[in-house]
């Protein structure tokens, strides 16, 4: 230990006479003063010679090993960055600069029910961990967000367990049997953008989604997500008097979703509409009613994207968040178009726990996040590690602790490979408060107060402003 103090009080000597170079403001900025220097090193060594503690903030920011903590290890890293020179990048996690698959500056999120607010009470979204994220990105953009992709399927599996986002479960015609003729799909089909869909191959059969009130008047465009695959049919957005709502540009064509000859399948979305165009409910909110052709092939829709400005000056947030989403289960279309924003927040891994063991163990998990690095290292993409795989029930024969153990482990090497920020949400909250704050009481789904918590850990990761009254 006196040799370790020796080395460091050498060290504060030499960076008192290093330059005070002002290198960009970002991860190692432990005094928050806007730059990383020297004086960042000394804190961070002074903290560590007297046993300091460190505030949460301080960590993200200064473990550069991403092992939950600041030590030697990353004083090394700070040191011999700031000796030999080396600029400590700036990372601004809500302000994009670079575009996604749809030529947007775009913010992903990417989770499973945990994200989508499964368990929290009403009113969703505004309780699920998601909609505080997006309210911090928003406030950081000067109020103005784009909500991009969102899953054109706004429930969970049960009927009491109803989850909406942006828009209100959709009504649609049914059969004389009184079953829908738009059906919930969740086999992943390998190129759609989520592993849910609402598909239909019932001529004329239509279903809508109302636009939740609270986002009416937010709200401008709208552009509906759908999926291409052979021998696929048309649809049109109907205007609720036999005609169609014109795009944009004037178009009321069908949407053509058969893939042309020796195509494979993939996900596409269509021009913009006006919400203003569309027809109204009884309480005067738009309407977005999707009609199929007069064929029996089938039509396949993934998601709607809302829009108050399609300009090169937006910024756009997509949740990629939909109940039993796990890593193992999404295709590489869904990969390519997540890794293609400038901000992933990463928040899979406990349904690959959970569901998938024996996968995980066999090194399946891995070679997926082998995958996630270089696309996302292709693209130039910041990510943000969401660790949500808290407890599990472990088996007898320890394949799920073991599944979790490399999960868990995986998450961190993602981050710290990509040299993002890793968010151990077990460890910052821990099993008796998850288990506290749990209303459906079963150890996944945190409450309404759980999920504040939850989003408070990635709010401040991302350096933006919590504010305490948001519902």
């Amino acid at each position: 230990m006196k040799r370790f103090i020796a080395v460091c009080l050498t060290l504060c000597l030499l960076l008192a006479t290093a330059p005070m170079t002002a290198l960009a403001a970002g991860k190692g900025d432990i005094n928050n003063d806007g730059a990383v220097n020297t004086m960042d090193a000394r804190s961070m060594l002074r903290a560590l010679l007297t046993g300091d503690s460190f505030t949460q903030q301080e960590i993200w920011w200064g473990d550069y090993t991403i092992d939950d903590a600041i030590d030697t290890a990353d004083a090394r890293v700070l040191l011999k960055s700031l000796l030999g020179g080396e600029a400590v990048t700036s990372v601004n996690y809500a302000n994009p600069t670079t575009e996604n698959y749809w030529g947007e500056r775009a913010i992903t999120l990417l989770g499973d029910s945990i994200s989508f607010g499964v368990g929290a009470s009403d009113p969703l979204p505004e309780t699920s961990y998601v909609s505080y994220v997006k309210k911090a990105v928003q406030a950081a953009n000067g109020g103005n967000l784009n909500y991009g992709f969102t899953s054109a399927y706004a429930g969970h599996w049960q009927p009491n367990n109803f989850a909406f986002e942006l828009h209100s479960w959709p009504t649609h015609s049914v059969f004389s049997d009184g079953t829908p003729q738009w059906i919930c799909d969740n086999i992943d089909k390998g190129t759609r953008l989520t592993s849910v869909a609402m598909i239909s191959e019932s001529p004329w059969s239509w279903i809508t989604y109302k636009l939740r009130e609270a986002y009416a008047s937010e709200y401008e465009y709208f552009t509906v997500y759908y999926h291409v695959e052979p021998n696929a049919a048309h649809f049109c957005i109907a205007d609720g008097n036999g005609g169609e709502v014109p795009d944009i540009n004037g178009s009321k064509a069908y949407i053509n979703t058969a893939a042309p000859d020796g195509v494979s399948e993939y996900t596409t979305r269509t021009a913009f509409y006006r919400l203003a165009d569309c027809p109204k409910d009884e309480n005067g909110l738009p309407k977005i009613t999707i009609c199929h052709d007069g064929t029996e092939s089938p039509v396949s829709i993934t998601g709607i994207g809302y829009y108050k400005d399609i300009t090169d000056n937006g910024v756009t947030f997509n949740s990629f968040t939909r109940g039993g989403l796990s890593l193992l289960v999404l295709s590489d279309t869904v990969l390519q178009q997540t890794a293609k924003s400038d901000t992933l927040i990463f928040a899979l891994g406990y349904n690959d726990v959970a569901s998938f063991a024996d996968r995980v163990i066999a090194g399946e998990f891995a070679a997926k996040i082998d995958r996630m690095i270089a696309l996302c290292k292709a693209n130039g993409t910041k990510v943000i590690v969401n660790d949500v795989t808290w407890h599990q029930d472990f088996d007898a024969a320890g394949k799920i602790l073991q599944a979790q153990t490399i999960v868990r482990s995986e998450l961190r090497r993602f981050a710290r490979e990509m040299g993002g920020i890793y968010i151990n949400q077990p460890a910052l909250l821990g099993q008796s408060i998850l288990d506290d704050l749990n209303t459906k009481g079963d150890g996944i789904h945190p409450s309404s107060d759980g999920m504040r918590l939850v989003a408070k850990q990635v709010v401040d990761a991302m350096g933006l402003t919590w504010t305490e009254d948001w519902t």
